[in-house]
């Protein structure tokens, strides 16, 4: 079995997919990603979601093996937040990784853009692909926007992002856990990232190849085609702010 289990704990569109791919390249680490992802196709929804993680786990001789959980990911395995951090201390897991996007409007953006285009990611083999020439344009309903299977408010989104980041730092508080940004540690060199998880590992930063590009590095105004109908819902809020990220 793994000589350390570690949890990433994120919303998506963070950055994860790009760090997660860095510490793969590690010799120490082997990095499963999302294991309950739809796209992975892991989880069926039977069974015991943690389970599912040791299995997984079980296949790594040596080293550390990583795995990731977003708040999306409890409505698939039907667990609480809580219920899942408790049976992944039960189970080992002794190190997490919280990534938070602080413009988390951006995360909105993002995961639209990925459903219009059926682009989730933007790689090469070894080296990032360029930049697109121009954004592809999306709209975001302020009163009923659909993300991760939910429809809901835009603020009322904003609002439970700000909420799972709350909760964890109350389900982590006797944990070891890394604190990372997107905005901090991903956005200009995600190798900052890296280099911040190798420390805390205590393992060595080997060399690795950056494949991952930004999926939407335009401005919000430029992606939002209804930009202004959205900045009239989050004026005078706590994240209006977001609006020039």
């Amino acid at each position: 079995m793994a000589a350390g289990l570690i949890c990433m704990l994120h919303l998506g569109r963070a950055g994860s997919t790009v760090l997660g791919d860095l510490l793969n390249q590690n010799p120490y680490v082997s990095w499963d990603a999302e294991i309950y992802g739809p796209m992975r196709k892991l989880w069926n929804g039977e069974g015991d979601p943690v389970q599912l993680m040791l299995a997984r786990a079980a296949k790594v001789q040596h080293g550390l093996y990583g795995f990731e959980f977003k708040a999306y990911h409890a409505l698939l395995v039907k667990r609480t937040l809580a219920d899942m951090i408790g049976a992944y201390r039960d189970a080992g897991v002794d190190r997490f990784i919280v990534l938070r996007r602080e413009n988390s409007l951006r995360k909105v953006a993002s995961t639209a853009v990925a459903r219009i285009t059926g682009r989730f990611h933007r790689t090469g083999t070894s080296a990032p692909p360029a930049q697109p020439d121009k954004p592809t344009r999306i709209r975001i309903d302020p009163e009923a926007h659909f993300i991760d299977s939910e429809t809901r408010p835009l603020v009322e989104f904003l609002d439970g992002f700000d909420r799972f980041f709350d909760e964890l730092d109350g389900l982590l508080d006797q944990s070891e856990v890394l604190k990372l940004t997107y905005e901090g540690d991903i956005a200009e060199d995600p190798q900052v990232a890296y280099r911040k998880v190798c420390r805390w590992l205590n393992i060595a930063p080997h060399p690795v190849t950056m494949r991952f590009a930004v999926t939407t590095p335009f401005p919000l105004r430029e992606v939002i085609d209804n930009y202004d109908e959205v900045a009239r819902a989050l004026r005078g809020t706590k994240w209006e702010w977001m609006l020039e990220g």
